[in-house]
């Protein structure tokens, strides 16, 4: 099922288009990809964490889904941005739409907009924050002004030995990074709080209560 979406930049702009998937807001570095397929591989590969990606490909969503193209369990993208999206694939391979897919994971799409213009905006102006919302859960003004807000940004850094604080800061930051003792927690387990980032690896699911308990495991300092 569509509803009415938004797509709120940093600097002020908005553009309005239909959403897809789970209906809610969610703020993430805009980056764009020029690839003409592999979108499922593409949201569900760690590397777009708390990014919303814009695909310059103007079909999206024509393939549908399929269990073995996941890059991951999950999608790690933040949003999708598309021209035209697919709501009826055909592939025999599909086993999922897009749209239910997203829905299980728990994200949304904005589709209808030009994803040649905001192609352009990033090439002129660079990296932007950006909220990716339903318009019946946020408004222009309240998506514009979290898109700037750094606690929903991706630059937020903190450094602290002391436990009880990093588990404070892990409940109110929705994303940037902890460090404890020098191991560093990025935002976005699947179960809300903080997973290793650091030692060149993905550190598996543990947020930042449960890795105390598990200090053991090999290569966790």
């Amino acid at each position: 099922m569509s509803f009415p979406a938004i797509l709120a930049f940093e600097d002020g702009s908005v553009l309005h288009g239909i959403g897809y998937g789970k209906e809610k807001y969610d703020v993430g570095e805009l980056v764009f990809n020029t690839s003409m397929t592999g979108y499922q591989e593409i949201i569900t590969d760690p590397s777009y964490k708390k990014q919303i990606i814009t695909f310059t490909h103007p079909h999206i969503g024509n393939t549908g889904t399929n269990p073995e193209d996941n890059e991951s369990d999950l999608i790690h993208a933040s949003g999708l941005v598309v021209k035209n999206f697919c709501e009826k694939p055909s592939n025999w391979r599909s086993s999922e739409n897009l749209a239910d897919f997203l829905l299980k994971n728990e994200v949304m799409a904005i589709s209808d907009v030009d994803t040649r213009e905001i192609t352009s905006i990033l090439r002129e102006k660079g990296a932007q924050n950006c909220c990716i919302g339903a318009l019946s859960k946020i408004n222009e003004k309240e998506a514009i002004k979290i898109s700037n807000d750094t606690a929903y940004g991706l630059t937020n850094y903190i450094q602290t030995t002391d436990i009880k604080k990093a588990r404070r800061i892990a409940k109110q930051l929705r994303s940037g990074m902890v460090e404890i003792n020098g191991v560093s927690f990025a935002d976005g387990s699947p179960f809300g709080g903080y997973k290793q980032s650091g030692n060149g690896r993905e550190g598996g699911k543990w947020g930042i209560e449960e890795f105390l308990e598990v200090k053991s495991i090999s290569g966790w300092k």
